[in-house]
Parts: C-alpha cells; structure tokens; sequence
C-alpha cells in the first residue's frame, strides 16, 4: 500500500469543496456591492473555505490577494462600475 499525496487525499476526503463554495459566496455578495469588487470578493471568499479545508499557504494566498483587491477597488474611488 503507498502514501496518498496532498492531492489524492482532497479528492478522496472531498477537499477543495469548501474554497469553490465560499468563492461564490464572495462573488455573490461582492457582485451585489460592484461587478468590479466580484472577482476580490471571490478569491478572498476561496481563502475563508481553504482554511476549512486546512489548506493554510492556499488560505494566505487567496484572502491576502481579495483583500488587495478589494483595497485596490477602494483606492480606485469606486467609480468604475
């Protein structure tokens, strides 16, 4: 019998549920704010679910570049809709 790989053993356990179900999530409710916030809302939304997935360098990763975004969509003046 051989050792599963990180990989294998998402698949197996039904990982990487958790991230598409909280990306939506983000993009839900940033695409109610602006179209332009959605994609930052998503992918920080992606971050909050891999963290129930125990995916934390995924969960960084995602939620620091959401809030980059969402700051960035901030900076911008929110004017372009």
């Amino acid at each position: 019998m051989r050792i599963l790989n990180s990989n294998e053993i998402q698949h197996v356990s039904g990982g990487l549920v958790f991230d598409k179900i909280g990306e939506k999530i983000g993009q839900i409710i940033g695409g109610a704010v602006s179209a332009n916030v959605a994609g930052a809302a998503g992918q920080l939304g992606k971050g909050i679910g891999s963290i129930f997935e125990l995916n934390i360098s995924g969960a960084i990763s995602n939620i620091s570049a959401g809030i980059h975004g969402i700051v960035d969509w901030f900076r911008e003046g929110k004017t372009a809709e």
